[in-house]
């Protein structure tokens, strides 16, 4: 849930009418946050999802054009080409 709130006067309106318009259902009709889905999403990240099997492992490869790449905070950072992560399980 996100609410606004607004001083009395000119503005309010307009602020209402951008809450309203940003929060309109086409947007969100393709896909329910109430149902589970195998998709792999979007991100912005400096990995994205290569591979994948349910509860068994998953596989991150490293976005070469990253956005965020040359940015002063991230120098030195996500220098591995691929991730993968297991998931075992308990005995």
């Amino acid at each position: 849930m996100v609410s606004f709130a607004a001083k009395r006067g000119p503005r309010r309106a307009a602020v209402c009418r951008r809450a309203c318009r940003s929060s309109r259902k086409p947007t969100t009709a393709a896909h329910p946050f109430d149902e589970t889905t195998l998709d792999i999403p979007l991100g912005s990240g400096p990995y994205k999802v290569s591979k994948f099997e349910v509860n068994r492992f998953i596989e991150f490869e490293r976005v070469r054009d990253w956005w965020g790449a040359d940015l002063p905070v991230n120098r030195g950072s996500y220098n591995f080409d691929a991730l993968r992560f297991d998931f075992l399980p308990r005995s």
